[in-house]
């Protein structure tokens, strides 16, 4: 009789096996390297949405805005339950086509009420209009739906610094507690998504560089995001 096949012999399982090198070259920084590999699991599962919206936040940080937009499209194709690569899709498209980024979240929103992407996606579109009370009451909802979501808290925690910002532009004093509500909003954050703790580092270098008189180093806070993004 024929033996069967190793399971790492399948489309599959090698797509799995190029993924877990992805894995090992952003452990070392290599993000080029990492979507070799990515395309390379595509290739062998193309139906695979996971794969694509991987390749996707990856080209977002490599700045290659107009493929990403094209990867998390192929996400939300591939499976239309996955409604953070519509919003992250919507995110991207606000400046250049912001209809087709309002029909996303609005369906987002029809699709799924009760999740907390369609709040993230409204709270991203205040912030790109420059609304930050309308973008913290939306962020809030968000928490609300889903408040063990980490993206959820990122979205409040951003919403409120530029809330802080916004003052702080217009030569205004913000609110007595702001600040201070600000860091610890980050810190939340931090502790919910510890793998993305250097994007709540990055934020807190901005929030102290913009208002210096209040006792931190966003050189130190700079210094502790290149560490934990090396973690």
């Amino acid at each position: 009789a024929l033996a069967l096949a190793p399971a790492c012999d399948s489309g599959d399982g090698r797509a799995a096996a190029h993924a877990r090198l992805a894995d090992e070259q952003l452990a070392a920084e290599k993000i080029d390297e990492a979507l070799i590999e990515l395309h390379s699991a595509l290739k062998l599962a193309p139906e695979s949405a996971d794969y694509s919206e991987r390749i996707a936040a990856l080209l977002v940080l490599k700045g290659d805005l107009d493929n990403a937009r094209f990867y998390f499209g192929e996400a939300w194709r591939l499976d239309p339950q996955r409604y953070d690569a519509a919003i992250r899709l919507a995110s991207l498209q606000l400046a250049e086509n912001p209809d087709e980024a309002r029909a996303l979240v609005d369906e987002v929103i029809e699709r799924a009420p009760e999740s907390a992407w369609g709040p993230i996606g409204l709270s991203e579109r205040a912030l790109a209009e420059v609304e930050p009370f309308a973008a913290i009451e939306h962020a809030e909802r968000a928490v609300e739906l889903e408040p063990s979501l980490p993206d959820a808290r990122w979205q409040l925690a951003r919403a409120k610094t530029a809330l802080l910002r916004d003052f702080l532009m217009n030569g205004e004093r913000p609110p007595d507690g702001l600040y201070e509500e600000v860091l610890a909003l980050l810190e939340r954050y931090a502790e919910a998504d510890p793998q993305r703790e250097w994007r709540a580092l990055v934020e807190r270098a901005r929030v102290t560089s913009a208002w210096p008189d209040h006792g931190a180093e966003p050189e130190a806070e700079l210094r502790r995001a290149a560490a934990a993004l090396r973690e």
